[in-house]
């Protein structure tokens, strides 16, 4: 619903993804449209205008998951949920860029999970810790955000751009 407005003002975004919800629910993305999505150009600049980013491949609780299983199984896990997922998003979009969102902002700063992520070549991880980052702290691997869910009330929109 986005995108065609975003379009419209050549406005470039980042669509983060979970692959393994991608053609399966009836509400949400195909493939053909992910694909469709990463082709849009910026017409001023003639660069890509949509990025697609990954939310992992099944969106679970990513550190949570730690404390439910060995470290050797942990790390497969990790492996399997961002892993799989940069394979899937890079081999639909040729994109060369790629960054994570930490599926509920679960697992920011986690030392396996930036190590992961730089293993299957990620450019950086988005969470949603607010007021982490400035011109002179910035870590392309915590990258804050604003999760803005059907029930986030506009204040809470407003003292975030504050």
């Amino acid at each position: 619903m986005a995108a065609p407005l975003l379009k419209n003002l050549n406005m470039p975004a980042t669509f983060f993804i979970v692959p393994g919800w991608v053609s399966v629910f009836p509400d949400y993305l195909t493939w053909p449209e992910v694909w469709l999505l990463s082709q849009e150009r910026d017409t001023i600049r003639n660069s890509r205008l949509f990025h697609i980013g990954s939310h992992t491949m099944y969106h679970p609780f990513l550190e949570q998951m730690a404390n439910q299983m060995s470290s050797q199984d942990y790390q497969t896990f990790l492996d399997e949920e961002i892993g799989e997922s940069r394979d899937w998003i890079l081999d639909v979009t040729g994109q060369n860029k790629l960054f994570l969102a930490l599926p509920f902002g679960d697992g920011a700063n986690n030392k396996k999970i930036i190590d992961t992520c730089k293993k299957f070549g990620y450019t950086g991880i988005r969470h949603s810790i607010w007021n982490t980052i400035t011109q002179s702290t910035l870590n392309i691997w915590s990258i804050p955000s604003l999760p803005i869910l059907s029930f986030t009330e506009i204040e809470v929109i407003d003292d975030w751009l504050d």
